[in-house]
This record gives structure tokens, C-alpha cells and sequence, in this order.
């Protein structure tokens, strides 16, 4: 005897929770437009999956009922140790109803079942409101010691979670690649390894946000708290292939706050603004990859006067760990200013920067690590006369003194972009290299690609291939 709807609903839902390793459920939906044979399962997760295994027109079914019902009764397969459900859903005439009756005679332990409600539907619901069977996580990282990261699961849902359940989690998204950061989800419990049950990418500001995480249904979890047009996309690289992908340690580059650019604004007016849209492009590329996470310091400076009558071009802070967008007006604010006076030829105070930078930062530290990017043409006054006949610095600082203090402080790097179009008394640039800790960047080479390695070398841009996919967790 045929059953009703509701009936069907409470059978399906008892069958499904039963569903676990190779138990299967079959239906076969006797529906409005033909027929289907649809497979019940759980997979590897403990996700509950319907999948619509066989389905046929009824016109094109065999007008002959035994030969009709052979080719359902092949579709269903072997017998397993549950039988199939045969449901009928209002079909054409009553050729379903007879279908039913047929069948059930065929698997006289089959429920049987009549209504108007569409099997899939029907299964939609059912499989939402099946109860969690495992643990829900979200995978994140978790720096240790020297920066070393590991694999950690953040507990989203215990078992027994329902649809509409929620779960709190704050995490850290770090610069990714154009894919965007990796929110997986994934399943044990305590006699089962770790599945993953779904993967999604974003592309997020690096920052701190707290998540909601709202179960949908078993196998889809969504999270709230998100930038206001974000999305999510499909993930669709192999777990493996995420894994091998997270650097072995987190890069210093995640935890660089401060950007200093010092400008030399002295020589030409077409070489002063290509060093002022240099130190601009860094700052927005930096700000870009760090969206609230960065603070600038913007300095310019020029040479010594050197004489009575010399023109002194001291140095001169436009801002000080200001926002990006801060400084960037600054810069546009020199650039439309014109270059400051030419001044002695040979050399610019750098000396007077370095000192001036380390008083700053002793005076005002700025959390996190800093980076000093120096962008000029004219090397540092020695400090004293040699046979350079450069003339010294009037304060007779040593440029090389005043690194090494920065440099010891454990918490800044440098780098130098050096403008080579410019001459100088001394073409050799041994100076700018001692400067930057390496070669110097030619101002004139300098392209995007070698803008994003120049954030690489300040550590504020982590280094190509070195994004970290995963989010961290941070403590509540």
C-alpha cells in the first residue's frame, strides 16, 4: 500500500542519517515528465549527495509493461542491503500509479509512495536538514617560533549542527596571489582523518576580520563579515597543491607596517618628478598588496649649502607614519611644487636623512618593521675632507656610522633606487650599493615587475611565489 508526502519526507530523512560508508539509498521518482532513479549517499566528508543517476522520458520507455519496467528495474542495479523507495508523483494518466504497483511487486520490501510534491525538491530538503555527523573546521594557519607555520582547524560546527546554526571565527588574511585567499572547510570526527568538504577563494585586503560562519546545510558553509562587494569563487586547485603552496615560514613581508621614502628633490625638474612617481608608485603598490595595514613616511631633502651664498636644501618631513592616500597627496603636492635648487653638485645629505631617520624612529617608534627606501642621485657627504674632494658634511656625520645605527636596530631595512642619468663629480655609485645593502635599482629600469621586487627586498612585498594561500588564526 502507497503512502503520502509527509510519510515520505520522515522515511527519507531516517534513511539518509542511516547512510555511511557503502550503504546506499535508491528512489526511483515516477514523475510528472518520466522517470528517474536517483542514488543516496554520503561521501568521504559525511556529506549527504543525491545524485540523479538515470533518467528517461516516459516516451521513450518500451510500450510493453514488462519491458518498461526491465529497463527501470536495470537502471535501480543490484539489490542492496536497503530497498529502493518507489515514489509516484501525479504522473501522465495513471501509467505511473501502474509503474508503482508493478514495481512493487518486483522489490516486495520497497516502500511505496504517492504524492504531488517533486522527488527532488524533496530531497533538497531533506539533505538540508539532515543533522552535522562530523566535526566542521575551518583550515588556517598558526605562526610558531622563528615565523614557522603550521596546518590548524578551527572548530566552526560540533556534530549535531543544524541548518541556521552559526560559529564565530577571527582569522588574519595575508597578501595573496591574484587567486585570493582559501577559506576551507573540513570534517573528522574522532574515528575519522581529515576530509575536506569545500574550498573557496577571495580576494581580500590583508587585515583581521571577524567571521560568521552560518551552516547552510551539511556541506555548505557560508561566512558573513566581509567587505561589502567581496565574493567568493570556486577554488579549483587540488588540496595538495594549496598545501604545497604555504611558504615553510611566514614571510616578514606580512608584518611590515611603515614605508619611509626619502626623495631627493634637487637636480632637473623631469628627473625630480620621475623620482617623486617612483616613491608613488611603491607607496600605492605597497598599499594596495597592505589595505589598512600600512602607514608612510615621506621625506624629502637636497644638498648642504657649503658656502655663504650656497643654497641649502634641508630636509623636510611632509608626513610622518601617515595613510597612504596622506602621503600620495603629499607627493603630488612636490611634484606640482617644481625641483628645489640645484645646490652643490656632488653630493646630497644623506648622511643627515639616515641621522634624522634613527632620532625619528627612537622618538616615535612606529609598530612593526620599517623600511627606508632612498630615491636620489648624489651620494652622502663623507665626513670629512679625503681625496674625493667631495666636501664633508657640516655636522661631520658618517653616513656610514649613521646605517650601521639604523641597521642595528633589528626592526628596518633598506633599499635605493639610484638615479644614474644624473652627473654627479663621482660616477661610482659604491655609495648607493652600501645604501641598499646590494645593487641599486636604476631609476630609469625601473618597471613594475622590478617596483614589486623592490617591495620584495623592503620586505613590505612578499617575494614572488611566497603568498601564503591560507588565512591565519588570530586569538579572540
Amino acid at each position: 500500500m502507497s503512502r503520502d508526502s509527509r510519510e515520505l519526507r520522515e522515511v527519507l530523512s531516517a534513511a539518509v542519517t542511516e547512510l555511511g560508508g557503502s550503504r546506499w539509498l535508491t528512489v526511483v521518482d515516477l514523475g510528472q515528465d518520466g522517470v528517474g532513479v536517483w542514488e543516496l549517499y554520503r561521501d568521504e566528508a559525511g556529506t549527504p549527495r543525491g545524485e540523479l543517476r538515470w533518467t528517461t522520458p516516459w516516451s521513450a520507455l518500451p510500450s510493453d509493461d514488462a519491458a518498461a519496467d526491465q529497463a527501470i528495474v536495470d537502471a535501480v542495479g543490484p539489490a542492496t542491503r536497503i530497498p529502493p523507495l518507489l515514489v509516484s508523483t501525479n504522473s501522465r494518466g495513471d501509467r505511473g500509479d501502474k509503474v508503482l504497483e508493478r514495481l512493487g511487486r518486483r522489490y516486495p520490501r520497497a516502500a511505496a509512495f504517492t504524492g504531488e510534491h517533486p522527488v527532488d525538491r524533496m530531497l533538497l530538503k531533506v539533505i538540508a536538514r539532515q543533522p552535522l555527523t562530523r566535526f566542521y573546521e575551518l583550515v588556517a594557519l598558526r605562526r610558531r617560533a622563528a615565523g614557522r607555520l603550521e596546518l590548524v582547524g578551527c572548530q566552526l560546527f560540533p556534530i549535531g549542527a543544524r541548518r541556521g546554526d552559526t560559529g564565530h571565527v577571527r582569522v588574519r588574511c595575508l597578501p595573496s596571489d591574484a587567486r585570493g585567499t582559501v577559506f576551507a572547510v573540513a570534517a573528522y570526527s574522532r574515528d575519522t582523518r581529515f576530509q575536506l568538504v569545500s574550498a573557496q577563494a577571495i580576494k581580500l585586503p590583508p587585515g583581521v576580520y571577524d567571521l560568521t560562519a552560518e551552516l547552510r546545510r551539511p556541506g555548505l558553509v557560508h561566512f558573513g563579515g566581509l567587505p561589502e562587494g567581496a565574493a567568493f569563487g570556486p577554488e579549483r586547485r587540488a588540496w595538495s597543491a594549496i598545501v604545497s603552496a604555504i611558504p615553510e615560514r611566514l614571510d616578514r613581508a606580512t608584518i611590515v607596517g611603515h614605508l619611509i621614502c626619502a626623495v631627493e628633490i634637487s637636480g632637473p625638474a623631469d628627473r625630480v618628478e620621475r623620482r617623486l612617481a617612483t616613491a608613488a608608485r611603491m607607496v600605492e603598490k605597497t598599499a594596495a598588496e597592505l589595505v589598512g595595514g600600512l602607514k608612510v613616511t615621506l621625506l624629502s631633502y637636497g644638498p648642504h649649502a657649503h658656502h655663504r651664498n650656497g643654497k641649502d636644501v634641508p630636509i623636510r618631513f611632509d608626513a610622518w607614519a601617515e595613510e597612504p592616500s596622506r602621503v600620495l597627496a603629499a607627493l603630488r603636492g612636490l611634484a606640482g611644487g617644481g625641483p628645489a635648487s640645484e645646490g652643490y653638485p656632488s653630493a646630497a645629505r644623506i648622511e643627515c636623512v639616515l641621522a634624522e631617520v634613527a632620532d625619528r624612529l627612537e622618538a616615535s617608534p612606529v609598530p612593526g618593521r620599517s623600511a627606508l627606501l632612498l630615491v636620489g642621485a648624489r651620494p652622502p657627504c663623507p665626513p670629512r675632507s679625503d681625496v674625493s674632494q667631495v666636501l664633508p658634511c657640516p655636522r661631520r656625520r658618517d653616513w656610514r656610522v649613521e646605517l650601521r645605527r639604523l641597521r642595528r636596530r633589528g626592526d628596518i631595512v633598506l633599499a635605493a633606487v639610484h638615479d644614474r642619468a644624473v652627473q654627479t663629480a663621482h660616477a661610482d655609485d659604491s655609495a648607493w650599493h652600501e645604501l641598499g645593502g646590494g645593487p641599486p635599482a636604476d631609476l630609469d629600469d625601473l618597471d613594475d615587475l622590478d617596483v614589486a621586487e623592490l617591495g620584495a627586498a623592503l620586505e613590505l612585498l612578499p617575494m614572488k611565489g611566497r603568498h601564503v594561500p591560507l588565512p591565519l588564526l588570530e586569538p579572540r
